[in-house]
């Protein structure tokens, strides 16, 4: 798949990927003085910025153009880096969350849009999922060197702090690759007084989008439950033994996810090799009962302590969900009207934010109540039964 401007989207979602503050973010603030009830604050200001602007910025992406909504969001994200650096107290930090979350909601919709229409533009419909999925994987394989990149530069510099400077640059090279980019949506682009939201009343589309969206938020609700059997079996591997404290657990780390994301990556790059098992439906449909089925032999490996069993299981997850992505993706984009593209995925990732909002405070009820690994397993067995609705 020789094609520049194919590549010119994957380096931007590589790019984009890495920020190398994000797994010491919350390090950071307690280092900063912050308390856990003002972290939590901070990360309200960002859930709630990508709600609040999420549609709105899809809106704006499909009326307006989403090369200059993909620049909008670029910017916004140096500013918050630039914030981070810079701030002293809760109201700076505040707003470098506020603007975090603001490059998000204008990038959510607008990104996957964008390539869509570039390949529908060259005829490259039937080949969607392929390229979807190479994309997909440049971008997991940017989470890959982030985690690795992110312990070996604590290495070098002073703090924590310096993390945001050292992000600054590979993101204003995508300002550059992103403001440098052809026009790809071309004619497609329309300007309106008011948005055609009518495909909203397709049951069709109604169901893919709670599909693809109750998954996401299912794996986004777990998986933190989970991520401690990660550092704990990382951290107990004998490498790396000549660094102490902080700083073995941070390269350590850093190179176990950065394993975990180079297979994500070659999962998202072959997912259209899945095809073989059948249509695009019965891929999706596959996917989500084993994903579904994967959370519930988690929560039971983690019940009965066999700890090994449950981090394969783990990884298994995130395969999972960069396998079906490319699929969802390009299934969700023949529901869709072309103009409209970007408010329709945008609605798509306020809807698992919200989902996620929902279910965090239930699954911790049930950790309490009956402990990690039941909660876990029970929240699988509750998506289980709610594939019959949810059946592509």
């Amino acid at each position: 798949m020789r094609d520049w401007t194919i590549f010119r989207f994957s380096l931007y979602i590589f790019l984009r990927n890495l920020r190398l503050f994000e797994p010491f973010l919350i390090i950071f603030l307690r280092h900063v003085g912050l308390s856990f009830f003002q972290i939590g604050l901070l990360y309200s200001v960002k859930e709630t910025t990508i709600l609040l602007m999420g549609i709105p910025s899809g809106i704006l992406a499909d009326a307006f153009g989403r090369k200059g909504t993909l620049v909008a969001s670029t910017l916004s994200y140096l500013t918050s880096f630039v914030l981070f650096f810079f701030g002293m107290d809760f109201f700076h930090f505040a707003l470098a969350m506020g603007f975090y979350g603001l490059g998000e909601a204008l990038m959510a919709g607008s990104y996957n849009a964008m390539v869509i229409d570039y390949l529908d533009s060259r005829g490259l419909s039937s080949r969607r999922v392929e390229y979807l999925g190479a994309v997909r994987g440049w971008g997991q394989m940017g989470l890959a060197m982030n985690g690795l990149l992110s312990g070996l530069f604590l290495l070098i510099v002073p703090d924590y702090r310096w993390l945001f400077a050292i992000t600054f640059v590979p993101h204003f090279m995508n300002l550059l690759n992103i403001w440098t980019l052809p026009d790809v949506e071309g004619k497609r682009r329309r300007r309106r007084a008011r948005p055609d939201l009518s495909f909203l009343r397709n049951w069709g589309y109604a169901r893919i989008i709670l599909n693809s969206s109750l998954y996401m938020a299912m794996f986004r609700t777990v998986k933190d439950y989970v991520q401690p059997i990660l550092k704990s079996f990382a951290v107990s591997l004998p490498v790396f033994l000549f660094l102490k404290g902080e700083k073995r657990t941070a390269v350590v780390v850093g190179a176990a996810y950065f394993l975990i994301f180079a297979m994500n990556s070659y999962a998202a790059r072959n997912a259209h090799r899945l095809r073989r098992l059948g249509s695009d439906a019965m891929v999706i449909n596959l996917t989500y009962l084993t994903g579904a089925m994967s959370v519930v032999m988690a929560g039971l490996f983690h019940h009965m302590g066999r700890h090994l069993l449950s981090f394969v299981v783990f990884l298994g997850m995130f395969l999972m969900l960069n396998l079906r992505r490319p699929f969802m993706l390009s299934y969700i984009s023949t529901l869709i009207p072309h103009e409209m593209l970007a408010t329709g995925m945008s609605i798509e990732s306020n809807l698992k934010i919200v989902v996620s909002m929902i279910l965090s405070p239930v699954l911790g009820y049930m950790a309490d109540a009956f402990g990690v690994g039941w909660a876990i397993g029970g929240m699988g067995l509750f998506f289980l039964l709610l594939y019959p609705l949810l059946k592509v």
